[in-house]
């Protein structure tokens, strides 16, 4: 066994100075949790899917800071279908108006030629078609786009970094 010891120079009156100073640290860290809560917005932001865009437009982020706790929220804002995209779901039946509209805005089902759609399709058609994407999502229900977690996953290293910078500017305004 190899017995180890560590001494840090002048560590008490290192930790003295960071409790004497808790206004810094708060405020290293806040600037810290708004750079991580941009980033792992625009990271939520590249990787939600687009029909009409209030999805995407609906993402953004908030920093709270209470006296010495810093926190920070990436977040969609009312859109009721956030958690339906980004989760998987179980098999159900889904309403179908928003899936006839889906249909429309697509084209689906309407007459394409050389690669442009020329005819929409028409009532009977978009319900038929809704019909069926709705019955395959009652025997399977949907997988979920993950864009927050994976996201957030994506952006991990850079905000440990962010972190870490905030470490060192603590260090450094005690130190100095």
């Amino acid at each position: 066994m190899v017995d180890l010891k560590v001494t840090l120079p002048d560590w008490d009156q290192f930790e003295e100075a960071l409790l004497r100073n808790p206004e810094i640290i708060a405020e290293e860290c806040e600037t810290a949790m708004q750079q991580a809560v941009l980033l792992v917005e625009r990271e939520v932001v590249k990787r939600t899917p687009v029909d009409q865009g209030r999805l995407r437009n609906s993402i953004a982020g908030d920093v709270k800071r209470t006296g010495e706790h810093v926190s920070g929220t990436v977040f969609s804002e009312n859109v009721e279908h956030a958690p339906y995209v980004e989760y998987d779901t179980v098999p159900h039946f889904p309403p179908l108006k928003p899936i006839e509209d889906w249909v429309r805005r697509k084209g689906i089902g309407g007459v394409v030629r050389k690669g442009k759609l020329v005819q929409r399709p028409g009532a009977d058609a978009v319900k038929q078609i809704a019909r069926a994407i709705a019955f395959k999502i009652f025997h399977h229900g949907t997988e979920g786009h993950h864009m927050f977690r994976d996201g957030a996953a994506a952006a991990f290293p850079r905000v440990q970094r962010f972190f870490r910078d905030a470490l060192q500017r603590i260090s450094d305004r005690f130190t100095t």
